[in-house]
C-alpha cells in the first residue's frame, strides 16, 4: 500500500455578518476559492466549518490538478 507523504489543507476565513433581524448573510463561493487557489481541485468532501465569535472558517483538502490524486477514505 502507497502511503501519502503530504496532505495540504485551505482554510478560508470569512467574516461573520448579519442582517438587522439577526440573520446570518454569509455564503461559501467554491468558484470563488477556486480561483485563489489556482492549479489545485478542492475536494468537497474533506470540507469542515468551525465558527469563532466574528468568523467562519472553511477548511478542505487541496490538491495539484496534474497528479493523480490518491483519495482518502475507508473502505469496506
Amino acid at each position: 500500500m502507497e502511503q501519502i507523504k503530504e496532505i495540504e489543507l485551505f482554510t478560508k476565513k470569512i467574516p461573520l455578518t448579519f442582517d438587522e433581524n439577526g440573520n446570518s448573510l454569509n455564503t461559501l463561493d467554491i468558484e470563488k476559492i477556486k480561483d485563489e487557489i489556482g492549479d489545485k481541485e478542492i475536494d468537497l468532501r474533506s470540507l469542515t466549518i468551525n465558527q469563532t465569535e466574528t468568523y467562519i472558517m472553511a477548511t478542505f483538502r487541496v490538491y495539484d490538478k496534474s497528479e493523480n490524486a490518491k483519495s482518502i477514505g475507508f473502505g469496506g
